[in-house]
This record gives structure tokens, sequence and C-alpha cells, in this order.
């Protein structure tokens, strides 16, 4: 008798938490555009939108970090936008490889995240303030600074020096909001 009303508690721990629920959503979500297109629920089409989107993991795993430490960061998109921006305007115009692109952004966002450390410490102010005034500060002054233009990626060169970054005029546009997640799910593979 005991067997079961733990399992029948379990049960209703499972059924009781909002996650469940999220992955009930989840799940109806899936068979709607597994149904609308027939497409959706390929490998192909799954590896693609989780290619498409592993930068979202990257900074969900950055940010964990903060929440676990009992912070929480609102400016880790507008970082990582500035970054993002610094890094494409420093290859595109002088050029380089791989490894300066990275070294570039990492530059970028330290010194972004270390001027929401140091607010934060020396005005003792609580972090969500802070980094919710330092978002609009990165972001008005990226418009600013850029004049709301996207940039122009230079062509990838393939072969021998395919991890070199040429000056190359581009074909595609970038911007921090060139990702459709809608498009990405109902593409045909």
């Amino acid at each position: 008798m005991r067997r079961s009303t733990r399992s029948s508690s379990g049960l209703r721990k499972i059924f009781g938490k909002s996650e469940f629920y999220l992955l009930l959503v989840i799940v109806v979500v899936s068979l709607f555009f597994t149904i609308m297109k027939p497409s959706f629920l390929t490998f192909t089409n799954i590896y693609g939108m989780v290619e498409s989107n592993s930068f979202l993991a990257i900074m969900a795993a950055g940010v964990l970090v903060v929440l676990i430490s009992g912070g929480i960061d609102i400016s880790f998109t507008a970082i990582a936008t500035v970054a993002q921006y610094v890094m494409a305007t420093i290859v595109i115009h002088w050029g380089g490889n791989m490894f300066l692109a990275f070294a570039i952004g990492g530059v970028v966002g330290i010194a972004l995240g270390l001027i929401n450390a140091l607010l934060i410490y020396f005005l003792k102010t609580p972090p969500i303030i802070v980094t919710i005034a330092t978002m609009n500060l990165f972001y008005g002054l990226l418009i600013f600074i850029s004049g709301g233009t996207d940039l122009r990626l230079p062509n990838v060169v393939h072969g021998e020096e395919s991890r070199q970054i040429r000056r190359q005029p581009g074909n595609y546009y970038t911007d921090s909001s060139s990702c459709s997640f809608l498009h990405s799910y109902v593409a045909d593979t």
C-alpha cells in the first residue's frame, strides 16, 4: 500500500511543477510544426536548429553561473552584441583569423563585464539596477557609434586559406537580430 501512495505522490509532484507544463507545451508545438511541415522533425532540420541557436546555449550557460552565484545580469545581450560588433568591425577593416576574432570578442566582453562589476562593487548598488543601466548604455552607445547600420561581412575564403578572413565584398548582412527562430523551425531542409 505504501508503494502506490509513494508513486501517486511522485506523480503529483511531477504534474504540479511548471516544468512539466513547459515540456508539454514544447511537445504540442513540435507536433503542430511536424503536422504543418513534415520535414520539421527530421535529423537535418533538428541539427540545423541546434547549430543555428547554439549561441543561446552558450549565453545561457554564462548567465547560469551568475544566477547560481546569487546575482543577476540583464546586460549580457548588450555586452555580446557590442563585442560582436567591435570584433566584426576590426576583422572587416584590418583582416584577421578566427583566433583573433575570438580574442577581440573575449577582451571586449571581459572589459564591459568589468565595468558592471566595478559599478556594483564601488557603488554598492543591486546588480539588477546596474546591469539594466549598462545594458541601455551599451546599446545606446552602439547605436550612436554605428549609426544603427548593419555590417557587411566579408566572404570567407575556402581551400588552403580557409582560416583566414579577407577583406572582400560580402554576400550577406548580419546584425544581432538576424536569427529568426520561426524561419529556422519551418524552413525546408
